[in-house]
């Protein structure tokens, strides 16, 4: 009897479909798997800010030779304007902020270099003398020292502080306006006396202290709607300065509170509401706080 040939586990095409697909592997080179391509060398060169950087790269470059070369007190002058430069362009830009820094420093200090060639040559044109003053000497190795990281520092420095206040303009117009910080409140009047900035922000460090967590805030119109959360339960906060609140801001808030499905709402004013505002809550979940309920929550 021929023997036969060894039995073995050969996958069906149900086994096959039921392997996991295996991931895709990285590249080491090639394209990336970002949805936004990187910005080639051409174009990042084409979208620097030209103008600016040879501006004050030539410029600085060669003024910081000159106050450098007048020795005493105005050297003082020629340290900090390296970084006085980077500012300044730091706060134009908006893009590639590295290599408008990398450039600013090399701008710098090519142009301090070559300033002090050609005062080197000046000078052994009309001394006839072969050799390198010891202090031009001296500035063009300080220039390629100094003028290639401060001039960066400023770039960066500057181009991040901008950002940031960039970013808080933004988010100051999209909530209509800023809370500020009161001073002491001591007395009812003091309270009566803040603005409606001013009412926000005192509000929101008092709900603060009571354990509230305040989220989001829009200025709208003559009041301030104000996002809280207390124990994981949503709440929404409105502020009136005026002189007598209406009982229909408590509709205004309840309509307000379902379209969000917030559960809880609150209306603040430091002034008092009209007659009937009480009567306006009695089946909605708002709370209405008057300038001496207020007052005594700070107690």
């Amino acid at each position: 009897m021929a023997s036969q040939p060894p039995v073995t586990d050969v996958p069906t095409a149900e086994d096959r479909r039921a392997e996991p697909t295996p991931p895709p592997r990285k590249r080491l080179f090639g394209a990336s798997g970002s949805q936004q391509p990187r910005a080639s060398l051409g174009q990042i060169i084409r979208e620097l800010d030209w103008p600016i950087l040879l501006l004050v790269g030539i410029g600085v470059g060669i003024v910081w030779v000159m106050l450098l070369l007048q020795g005493g007190a105005i050297q003082i002058l020629a340290g900090l304007l390296p970084v006085t430069g980077g500012i300044m362009v730091g706060r134009r830009v908006k893009r590639h902020v590295n290599w408008h820094a990398a450039l600013l420093g090399l701008l710098m200090a090519l142009a301090a270099v070559v300033t002090v060639g050609i005062l080197i040559f000046i000078e052994q044109q009309q001394t006839q003398a072969a050799g390198i003053s010891p202090i031009l000497l001296q500035a063009m190795l300080f220039a390629i020292v100094t003028l290639l990281p401060f001039p960066a520092f400023g770039v960066i420095t500057a181009s991040r502080s901008e950002q940031r206040q960039r970013a808080m303009r933004e988010e100051q117009a999209q909530r209509g306006g800023r809370l500020e910080r009161p001073g002491r409140v001591r007395s009812l009047d003091d309270l009566r006396a803040l603005s409606l900035p001013q009412l926000g922000g005192y509000v929101s460090d008092l709900f603060r202290r009571h354990d509230f967590l305040v989220k989001d805030y829009r200025f709208e119109k003559d009041r301030i709607d104000i996002q809280m959360s207390y124990q994981n339960e949503p709440w929404l906060v409105r502020v009136y300065t005026l002189e007598k609140v209406k009982p229909g801001a408590a509709q205004e808030l309840a309509q307000r509170m379902r379209a969000e499905g917030v559960t809880k709402g609150v209306v603040v004013t430091s002034m008092d509401f009209q007659e009937g505002a009480a009567r306006s809550v009695k089946d909605k979940p708002v709370v209405l706080l008057d300038g001496p309920t207020l007052l005594s929550m700070d107690d």
